[in-house]
């Protein structure tokens, strides 16, 4: 099966449910945004508890994470596939009738339950599917397309504002949800058959993740992509901040220019999909460190000499967004194809570390602001320096668990 789909879908039937089935987080994450200040107007409460819905949110897709790709392993793909978009649908739908804010915020951790079991399972997948360069080459693609999620989500979440208010998101998303299901339902087959059960649940988890964290390689590559990810929170968190009492930039700045920065990594994420299995992985892995460093330090140029404006912020940082689409389906099909009966597990596993690297950055950066872009820049660069670490460690461990020669590098991996 690997390197080639007989699964008895068209490869592009099954390039498009994974793309719906990763995007379905980020659209829910985002749409409602616009409409958080008539939230706080609706339930009479201040912004800082509205927030509560966005932070609680992440907490919730974070730990999902660990156990949703677990249960995979265990159940199959698709059956968790489909209980996880129907949860997604059935609480967005329940959002629309929320009478308090407590309420919303509590529907929310369980919307986030249903929506990362599409980003997991649509990597897990992918793995199950193909061999590393292939897995990479089609992660690529599909997390270029996610990308655009994220993009366009706030510019509909506005018009629903206006047609419906703060409930207009929350009925896009649930509708979403509804075909979703039903796509997959016809149009997703199983791809983990072979399913090896001989301890109970808990048991299992354990064992699986026991696994992966005593396997260096994979703790490497997983922490490698979650650098990337570091850096990226770094610059969402930081940069607000900086526009504001730095650059004294005006206000709609930050939404103005950000799509520079969405196109950045849809460049890579598309380098990364059209030559993964041309090149091989690692030549691009080292290459996106290049465009990392380079952002990092363009970034650092511009702020302490003080020009560009804001697009001295913006532009740099697209190199940043590159390396991070370039790199991380190359990363995560690396790690994931180490251990390809738990790929489930896997899955969540690095998605638990990027989101919770994305957690860490987004504490220090705030934590350390003084006025000046150096928490920033510091966290990033520290990122960046630790990308390159996890990388070569990552590369030299295969090496000598193989034992193969260096020119041979590009086909280690089972």
């Amino acid at each position: 099966m690997k390197g080639d789909l007989q699964v008895g879908t068209s490869g592009f039937m099954i390039f498009l449910v994974l793309v719906a089935m990763s995007s379905l987080g980020p659209v829910a994450l985002n749409i409602f945004l616009p409409s958080m200040p008539g939230m706080e107007d609706a339930f009479g409460v201040d912004h800082t508890v509205v927030y509560h819905t966005l932070t609680f949110y992440l907490i919730s897709m974070s730990i999902s994470q660990l156990f949703v790709g677990g249960f995979s392993d265990r159940y199959g793909r698709r059956s968790v596939a489909l209980l996880g978009t129907f949860l997604f649908f059935l609480t967005s739908l329940l959002c629309v009738f929320a009478s308090s804010i407590g309420e919303l915020i509590v529907l929310r951790v369980f919307q986030a339950v249903g929506a990362c079991a599409g980003i997991v399972l649509s990597r897990a997948i992918i793995s199950d599917l193909y061999d590393r360069e292939k897995a990479a080459s089609l992660l690529g693609y599909v997390t270029m397309g996610m990308a655009f999620a994220p993009m366009v989500a706030p510019m509909i979440g506005v018009i629903l504002d206006q047609m419906a208010g703060w409930r207009g998101g929350f009925y896009f998303v649930s509708i979403m949800g509804f075909f979703l299901f039903f796509l997959l339902l016809y149009h997703l087959p199983e791809t983990h058959i072979v399913r090896h059960v001989n301890a109970s649940l808990p048991r299992q988890l354990f064992s699986e993740f026991y696994v992966l964290l005593r396997d260096p390689a994979f703790i490497c590559f997983a922490l490698f992509d979650s650098m990337g990810l570091f850096c990226f929170f770094a610059f969402v968190t930081g940069a607000p901040l900086i526009l504001a009492d730095l650059l004294h930039a005006a206000p709609y700045d930050y939404g103005l220019y950000f799509p520079l920065i969405l196109g950045g990594y849809i460049f890579g994420s598309f380098l990364s999909g059209g030559c993964a299995v041309r090149f091989g992985i690692n030549p691009l892995l080292v290459l996106s460190l290049f465009f990392l460093l380079g952002g990092v330090f363009f970034l650092w140029l511009l702020l302490w000499k003080g020009v560009g404006g804001s697009l001295g912020l913006f532009i740099p940082m697209m190199l940043v967004a590159a390396s991070n689409g370039l790199s991380r389906p190359g990363a995560m099909a690396s790690a994931m194809s180490l251990h390809r009966n738990i790929t489930g597990a896997g899955s969540g596993l690095i998605g638990f570390l990027q989101l919770g690297c994305g957690a860490l950055a987004t504490f220090l950066v705030s934590f350390f602001y003084n006025g000046s872009y150096h928490s920033m820049v510091a966290a990033m660069g520290v990122a960046s320096i630790s990308a390159i670490f996890f990388l070569f460690l990552a590369i030299l461990i295969l090496r000598f668990r193989l034992r193969l020669p260096l020119a041979s590098e590009e086909k280690i991996l089972p």
